[in-house]
């Protein structure tokens, strides 16, 4: 049922609690627009009072999604999101610089982009990202915009929520919630008085770490996680190693649709940061 998808279920508690009833939205990476979409519900069951915008990279996608989204105020954009050109497809499509919510699920240098938005003066109300939560905490992860990158369905992807706050928050964010593979950030303004922030490491805990049923939902993961209880410097050795294997098509975490080695020469940043 989609009311049930687990991001839009903490969407609906923030503005819920920011008493935020109606307003813009902005999709990006909204795939079909309905599975998995923390957007779709928001349209579909309050649709006089949400509006905005679903961008996707693939064509049969945005076709389906136009028909699904017929009785929507959408626009569905059909076009590759880069840091490059995040801000014009923002303003062409008439989003203002104060919207309200947007979601960012590339699957790879997402938070490029969010960085390229925010630097453009794009502040929205409540931000959710997709974060790569095999990576602890204190360990900054980024995977860095390369024209010709493609995701290949592997732990190779996006970014640690170490990084996510470090370049989000400075923007005038708190952290509000991480759950396994998105991390929600709400503006100081709109969360002054009404919601707390948690530090990245309670976050962490909570949404990864020591998330009890954590299988039910990224049991594939399940090969990662004794770099939760390594030093950081070793886990960010082992790390390295497990993503250069990754790139070069050597390693067991190749996804077999997208076997042999990465034909363009992907760059990320991976270092220790926060320790104390």
């Amino acid at each position: 049922m989609y009311r049930a998808n687990p991001e839009y279920l903490i969407l609906k508690k923030i503005a819920n609690l920011v008493d935020l009833q109606d307003g813009t939205l902005v999709d990006i990476g909204a795939h079909d627009g309905l599975s998995g979409s923390c957007m779709f519900p928001f349209w579909k069951d309050e649709t006089d009072k949400w509006n905005g915008l679903a961008v996707e990279i693939d064509s049969n996608r945005c076709n389906n999604m136009r028909q699904l989204y017929n009785d929507f105020n959408v626009n569905i954009v059909n076009e590759k999101v880069t840091p490059h050109n995040i801000c014009n497809i923002l303003s062409s499509n008439n989003i203002n610089s104060d919207f309200d919510m947007i979601n960012i699920d590339i699957d790879s240098y997402d938070l490029d982009v969010a960085r390229s938005m925010l630097d453009g003066g794009f502040k929205p109300k409540i931000i959710t990202i997709e974060v790569n939560p095999i990576i602890p905490t204190p360990i900054y992860f980024e995977i860095l915009y390369h024209p010709d990158h493609e995701h290949r369905a592997n732990p190779f992807m996006g970014s640690s929520l170490t990084a996510l706050a470090d370049t989000i928050i400075p923007h005038g964010y708190i952290l509000y919630e991480h759950w396994i593979g998105n991390a929600f950030f709400v503006r100081e303004d709109i969360a002054k008085d009404k919601i707390p922030a948690m530090t990245v490491e309670e976050a962490y805990d909570i949404g990864w770490r020591k998330m009890p049923n954590w299988k039910e939902h990224f049991w594939y993961f399940e090969l990662f996680r004794p770099w939760l209880d390594m030093s950081p410097e070793d886990a960010v050795k082992d790390i390295d190693k497990v993503f250069k294997e990754i790139i070069n098509g050597t390693s067991v975490h190749t996804n077999p649709s997208w076997p042999g080695k990465y034909w363009w020469d992907p760059k990320y940043i991976l270092e220790i940061r926060n320790k104390d």
